[in-house]
């Protein structure tokens, strides 16, 4: 089981390469030379700490915030800043005890960046990323106000003609099942909630990223 989650692991890591370099070539073929230069420095070190985190089992939440950073950044350079970012961690957290498995976040966030954010017309993008612990588990938390599922799920029928299960999502849900089964643990859950205005349209998602509160290197 510890080495099927490995596998699953290192499945995302392609997905999300093949993500990342379809941003520099976007730059690239419009002659944006600098924001390529910059690109270019940035994906070096998200390959550096993805090989880094791929060797281990869990990451602080120091490295996992760097990480979702430097891939923020890639994403803004990438949609010409169509939406900001801002990072949330409760006051009474000890950090230095704080563990996640590495890429269990990147998919997620990757999902509300480029299904989400990026397919707003009408305001600038939000995202926000707290980390907290509710009814003893930890919790990272991504609040947008996208586009919203159904509208995202339109979009994609259109583009490819038939309604795309992410594979990345579903690697996700596989890991989120093999990591209780390798815990011992039910701990691990991941809960997505539509967000409405009063008037009853779609203003955003929450997804909500459960692990367990004690959980060591």
């Amino acid at each position: 089981q510890a080495t099927q989650l490995q596998l699953l692991s290192a499945q995302m890591n392609p997905h999300f390469i093949f993500n990342a370099l379809s941003s520099i070539q976007h730059s690239i073929l419009h002659n944006q030379m600098e924001t390529s230069l910059n690109f270019i420095s940035s994906f070096a070190t998200l390959m550096r700490q993805v090989l880094e985190n791929s060797r281990k089992k869990l990451i602080s939440w120091n490295e996992e915030q760097s990480f979702l950073k430097n891939y923020l950044d890639i994403e803004k350079f990438r949609f010409e800043g169509k939406f900001c970012y801002q990072f949330k961690v409760d006051d009474d957290l000890f950090l230095e005890n704080v563990y996640v498995p590495p890429m269990l976040i990147q998919p997620y966030l990757e999902n509300t960046v480029v299904h989400g954010l990026a397919q707003l017309t009408e305001r600038k993008g939000e995202v926000s990323i707290s980390l907290f612990e509710k009814n003893n588990r930890m919790c990272i938390q991504l609040l947008d106000n996208g586009v919203g599922r159904e509208k995202a799920l339109k979009k994609r029928k259109l583009r490819i003609g038939e309604a795309h299960v992410s594979r990345a999502m579903s690697i996700s849900q596989q890991r989120i099942e093999l990591l209780n089964t390798v815990y011992n643990s039910t701990a691990f859950e991941v809960i997505i909630d539509d967000l409405y205005d009063t008037n009853g349209n779609a203003n955003g998602t929450k997804v909500s990223i459960f692990f367990p509160n004690e959980m060591e290197e």
